[in-house]
């Protein structure tokens, strides 16, 4: 894994030879949720820059990790077979794997709506994702169409859909 600053200066994370993917920054800016490994097979892995160490999250799978905006949770998707749905897990990897939004097919985006809450795609619609497993998925906006890769303005006011 390499970080390459504004200038383009290279800067190897990991030594590790390892396939990585879809990395994503904390808010903050000091970690980096990682996917690790081959399809079907990966898992969500956490670098911490400052640090400069490399913590595995998950070991029965995963992949797109997206950060709540406090960085206490990771979501990401289950190496679950055909359903969609979505996993949370603490950042420091204590406790158990929550899992929610199967009986919907619940797609992340990284994108939070105005109440902090993660937005995804369900049944070609842009929903609002529980900040736990004991809530339920709720829709934002619902049409006709079939949209995918939700966006939110900076300010969560608008909504840019892909539309098919």
């Amino acid at each position: 894994m390499v970080w390459v600053d504004r200038d383009g200066k290279e800067e190897q994370l990991s030594s590790r030879p390892m396939a990585f993917r879809n990395p994503e920054i904390s808010p903050s800016g000091d970690r980096i949720a990682v996917t690790v490994g081959a399809p079907g097979e990966a898992d969500i892995w956490v670098y911490d820059l400052a640090r400069d160490t490399l913590a595995r999250l998950t070991f029965d799978g995963g992949y797109q990790p997206t950060w709540r905006d406090d960085e206490q949770i990771i979501y990401s998707h289950p190496n679950s077979g055909q359903t969609h749905s979505v996993a949370s897990k603490r950042a420091n990897g204590m406790g158990e794997i929550s899992t929610f939004g199967a009986q919907t097919g619940v797609i992340l985006s990284s994108n939070y709506s105005a109440s902090g809450h993660l937005t995804g795609i369900s049944n070609d619609n842009l929903v609002v994702l529980p900040r736990d497993a004991s809530e339920s998925v709720s829709t934002l906006l619902e049409t006709q169409s079939r949209e995918l890769q939700p966006r939110l303005s900076r300010r969560r006011t608008m909504a840019g859909l892909h539309i098919r």
